[in-house]
């Protein structure tokens, strides 16, 4: 599998560190609008650098793109690789805005194209985990979620377009989306969100959010801090019968009349000594994730467990949560 790379920045490198485990991919180009920083972080022979998309479309023959830029080059990018008929894995958010997400799953259509975004807490163990024992009601019903995930503001970004709220969308667009597209994965479309928030620039940027289920209580929170707080994310599940805990890297389950169990996940993943320069460790969930969508594009069939159409509505979801932070109302699905 010929693959190449849009993106040479943290999450881009962090993919990089992903397909050089897989025996069968090669990575033969990346492209990146800034050349020297992408060859002073990727120095290899094997691979070929652009500065223009449009000039490796032309110039390479590839399987699959791999979007690793800023959220909002995404729609743009994704339908530019589309039109020459190459199968695209794309970063989250699908894009910025609704709209144009809407116009990326027609055009993926048009062209008959595999298409995935990478939505990596679908395939994270834990929360597959979390989804397994949800569906088999190993422990009775879900009563309650609680979900987390916190970071000190990214130092990583390209040109700090992740300040830039028109670029990235926040917090909300970029970290908390997260969470909500799991909810979606692992509850449905919630009949209403209630937000509450803070957003002050480049201190701050926090939002918290009810998802409206029947008989359970769903609850979310996302956020950049000024202060050098590590990456966290976690989530507690309360059932009938067991608690399932995550946090610091650890799960548990808490079952009635049992001794805690500590749940471990044999590594598929190979650890990576190269470092991608973002706060989060070359964890399994990006090599399933990749691995799942190489397999569509090899059998031919449509990424079942990320849809594009369910990336648009875990886009929706999040910006109903912003309404409702910015009417302090609670807004309907």
């Amino acid at each position: 599998m010929r693959v190449a790379l849009v993106g040479a920045g943290g999450m881009g490198r962090h993919h990089l560190n992903v397909y050089k485990q897989m025996n069968d991919v090669e990575v033969v180009a990346v492209v990146d609008a800034d050349l020297d920083n992408a060859r002073t972080y990727i120095a290899s022979d094997a691979i070929t650098f652009y500065a223009d998309l449009e000039d490796m479309l032309a110039s390479e023959h590839v399987d699959m793109v791999d979007i690793c830029t800023p959220t909002f080059l995404h729609a743009q990018q994704v339908m530019k690789v589309m039109e020459h008929g190459i199968h695209v894995l794309c970063e989250k958010p699908i894009a910025l805005h609704p709209g144009e997400a809407k116009q990326v799953i027609e055009c993926a259509a048009e062209y008959q194209v595999q298409f995935m975004v990478a939505h990596v807490i679908r395939f994270w163990p834990e929360y597959v985990y979390l989804k397994q024992v949800f569906e088999e009601r190993r422990y009775g019903k879900l009563k309650q979620l609680q979900l987390s995930r916190i970071s000190s503001i990214p130092q990583w970004s390209w040109q700090d377009w992740m300040m830039k709220g028109e670029q990235s969308g926040g917090s909300a667009l970029d970290l908390h989306i997260h969470d909500t597209d799991f909810i979606l994965h692992l509850l449905g479309t919630p009949k209403s969100v209630t937000s509450v928030g803070i957003k002050e620039g480049r201190t701050l940027d926090y939002i918290s959010t009810v998802y409206e289920y029947d008989h359970m209580l769903v609850q979310a929170e996302g956020g950049w801090y000024k202060s050098p707080l590590p990456f966290s994310m976690s989530f507690k599940a309360c059932f009938e019968q067991a608690i399932l805990e995550y946090k610091n890297g650890n799960l548990s389950v808490y079952a009635e009349n049992e001794q805690t169990i500590e749940v471990s996940f044999q590594e598929k993943a190979k650890s990576s000594s190269e470092s991608s320069g973002i706060n989060i460790d070359l964890a399994d969930g990006y090599f399933n994730e990749i691995e799942y969508f190489l397999d569509c594009i090899r059998e031919g069939k449509r990424p079942e467990r990320s849809l594009p159409e369910s990336s648009l509505e875990s886009l929706t979801i999040v910006y109903k949560e912003l309404e409702s932070l910015e009417t302090r109302r609670k807004v309907k699905y």
